[in-house]
């Protein structure tokens, strides 16, 4: 079977899901965009199209402790941008690595990405 959609596919082949009912596969269409180029036209990647399974069940010990550390570095984080003079610190830092991008190293287009991101760091050092 091939059927021609309108955006953001080109074109399907085949069975999209084999739980069209609710069921716990969810598909999902993207195309991740990369910025902007040098004349301000959209950087953009490939089409994809996939699908993934919601999960049931209780969570592992280690996705519990993850999802725990996750949240405490984005109070933290906001607790740290709503201070004016933590603000300016971390205000500074986070324009350094956008006007400064360091090879191999991720460049955060958000403060408070960048704040949790620091501050998780920081803490899973101190559990270590």
């Amino acid at each position: 079977m091939s059927y021609k959609p309108s955006y953001p596919i080109d074109e399907i082949h085949g069975k999209l899901s084999s739980h069209r009912d609710g069921g716990t596969r969810i598909p999902v269409a993207r195309q991740k965009t990369f910025g902007k180029d040098a004349n301000g036209n959209l950087i953009q990647g490939p089409k994809e199209l996939y699908a993934y399974r919601v999960h049931e069940g209780p969570w592992s010990p280690n996705v519990e402790a993850a999802r725990s550390l996750f949240g405490q570095a984005q109070r933290q984080a906001r607790a740290e941008l709503a201070d004016p003079e933590r603000y300016a610190y971390w205000k500074a830092l986070f324009d350094e690595q956008i006007n400064h991008p360091q090879p191999g190293k991720k460049r955060y287009s958000t403060i408070l990405g960048f704040v949790s991101t620091q501050i998780q760091t920081l803490l899973r050092q101190s559990t270590n």
